[in-house]
């Protein structure tokens, strides 16, 4: 039928098809005979083939190209542990849930009471320190939109994770009078965005493989930390206090800061800031005999509160509390050196 018989390509003694005919027309109408619009035991005119296509790719009879294929779908995640945050992760970014928690399971409980402990039990949790570890890597948990308030909270964006973070939580966990710390990361910033989900598995991973808690959450503002999370405290270092007390961030107006201050005083949240050592002095000496001044240690003391807003920052860690002068940016600035030498040897 439509002048076809089984050879080259089911064309033969006419062109296209055509025998005899118009448009590959033969005692019908439009190319049609037993079918519709030319075909015949198969669709849009093929035979054994797609779009006109014969053991074919990508070579369109008609002029027109072929489609591109879809994108390979991502590799699925390597455990279950990995999809589960990804899933709850995904609920975060389209507002559908507050927060995720990523928890230690029952092996970090064990951890914490070894410490309340004593000596003994100390001894005992460094002896099992591997299992314990494998344990809190098996254990941890994905909760999802159960912020727990009466906490301490130290804000970060932990990239890395370093020892001076665990440090300063330890150190405010200890003069705040809470019983409980973690940390709390925010994937949203007003002016970077939102972190991809891939980049906050990759970060709450390193809390994970610590047995430690964090919060995440989208909430770059302290207004927003505290509708989360009320009657907390949060951990904060100098350099954010000092611009916490800046009316130039509240659209350079005094009454505007103290009246979103006065939305965290409401919520029963307040403030402990951590100190650093001054950058800003000058490293020279104006005798050339004596040796130059150490620099100071900045604390809560340099930080200019106003008297209305005092109440909220009712503890400052001193030099003797902590210090550790180790930054992320600093480590991140070792790690690619690090990584150049190794590229280069």
């Amino acid at each position: 039928g439509n002048g076809i018989e089984e050879r080259g390509n089911g064309i033969e003694n006419g062109e296209n098809g055509i025998e005899n005919g118009e448009n590959g027309i033969k005692n019908g109408e439009n190319g049609t005979k037993n079918g519709e619009n030319g075909i015949k035991n198969g669709e849009n005119g093929t035979k054994n083939g797609e779009n006109g296509i014969i053991k074919k790719e990508n070579d369109s009879k008609d002029g027109h190209p072929t489609p591109t294929p879809p994108s390979p779908s991502p590799p699925p995640p390597k455990d279950e542990f990995t999809r589960r945050l990804t899933l709850a992760l995904q609920r975060l970014v389209r507002g559908e849930i507050r927060c995720v928690e990523v928890s230690p399971g029952p092996a970090e409980d064990k951890v914490e009471r070894g410490r309340e402990g004593g000596q003994a039990e100390e001894t005992t949790n460094k002896t099992n320190h591997s299992t314990t570890e494998t344990n809190k890597q098996i254990h941890a948990q994905v909760i999802e939109d159960a912020p727990r308030s009466g906490r301490l909270y130290l804000p970060g964006s932990f990239n890395p994770l370093h020892e001076g973070h665990k440090t300063l939580l330890a150190a405010a966990l200890a003069v705040s009078g809470m019983e409980e710390g973690a940390f709390e990361l925010a994937i949203g910033n007003a002016d970077k965005g939102m972190l991809p989900i891939h980049e906050v598995v990759r970060r709450a991973e390193q809390f994970r493989k610590a047995g430690l808690p964090v919060l995440i959450t989208t909430a770059p503002l302290f207004n927003d930390k505290a509708r989360i999370v009320p009657r907390s405290m949060f951990v904060v270092g100098f350099d954010t206090a000092i611009r916490m007390v800046m009316p130039k961030y509240y659209g350079n107006s005094h009454a505007q800061m103290l009246a979103d201050f006065a939305l965290t005083r409401h919520l029963g949240c307040r403030f402990i800031v951590g100190g650093r050592k001054d950058t800003t002095a000058s490293s020279s000496s104006n005798s050339t005999s004596s040796p130059p001044a150490p620099p100071r240690f900045l604390t809560l003391e340099d930080v200019h509160i106003p008297p209305e807003m005092k109440d909220l920052f009712p503890v400052g860690l001193t030099e003797k509390d902590f210090r550790v002068d180790l930054s992320s940016t600093e480590l991140r600035r070792r790690m690619m050196e690090n990584e150049s030498k190794s590229a280069t040897s």
